[in-house]
């Protein structure tokens, strides 16, 4: 059996049909990258924003969103970040996931994150009766650069979540636990592509990761590792009743959407 941190289990040969769906490339020149000084408050060494998000479906077991079966990983990344930002208790479906792959260019081999969230970032997609749009979207870190991860906790803790790449390797698909093992001077030709996922949090061994419909503990070693891009998504829609959990205000979340590489 494959078990996440929050105590759900899929079976191996179901859990080995699941799906990863990144087209890989890298970001594009024109993609800016997240500045290191950017207004943040004080925030707490464990912290975890989709700590109480629903993550279930209509029978309680959890909501892949079709990601055990299809390539839609890019999608339902984005899909659970904007469950998390609009906190109005809808929960994103499976035809969501569908819709938003086809429009986004998605194929049987997956999506190219860089395509799917430039159009995204022009032109939103519908969440209930809005249409949710992110002013600008940018990349905390760039494939082929080292991982700075008092940024990445911080771009996650400011902006509610980041959505992460990761190379993954065929061991991890198996057994959640390889997620929390160190993977440095694993060889390339064990990887059985790139996935995306939603990073919530973290504490001072771990980030949490939702993917799958499941939180997944995933180790500072593994993200060194096999991080290859994190994407950012300074989105006013975080900023509730005029600031956002982590304290910035509305004007300082639009500001970054504006200003993020300058």
């Amino acid at each position: 059996m494959s078990e996440s941190s929050d105590g759900h289990d899929f079976g191996t040969s179901t859990f080995r049909q699941a799906q990863f769906g990144v087209r890989w490339r890298p970001a594009p020149a024109s993609v800016p990258v997240l500045a290191g000084s950017f207004p943040v408050p004080a925030f707490p060494s464990s912290f975890d924003w989709a700590a109480d998000l629903d993550l279930t479906g209509e029978d309680g077991s959890p909501d892949a969103l079709g990601n055990l079966s299809k390539p839609t990983c890019v999608p339902c990344a984005a899909l659970r970040m904007m469950q998390l930002h609009t906190a109005d208790g809808r929960k994103p479906t499976e035809a969501q996931a569908d819709a938003l792959f086809k429009v986004w260019g998605g194929t049987e081999f997956g999506a190219y994150p860089d395509q799917a969230f430039d159009h995204w970032g022009r032109h939103g997609f519908a969440w209930a009766d809005q249409r949710q749009i992110v002013p600008r979207l940018s990349v905390v870190e760039r494939d082929g650069v080292a991982t700075n991860l008092a940024l990445l906790r911080t771009a996650i803790y400011a902006l509610g979540g980041v959505i992460g790449i990761f190379r993954m390797p065929r061991s991890a698909m198996n057994n959640f636990s390889e997620w929390l093992m160190p993977r440095k001077g694993s060889s390339d030709a064990e990887d059985m592509g790139h996935h995306a996922v939603l990073i919530t949090g973290a504490d001072l061994a771990a980030f949490r990761v939702v993917s799958w419909g499941m939180r997944i503990q995933a180790s500072y070693p593994f993200v060194l590792d096999r991080l290859a891009q994190a994407w950012a998504f300074p989105n006013a829609a975080w900023a509730r009743a005029g600031t956002s959990p982590s304290g910035l205000t509305f004007d300082q979340i639009r500001a970054l959407g504006a200003k993020v590489g300058e």
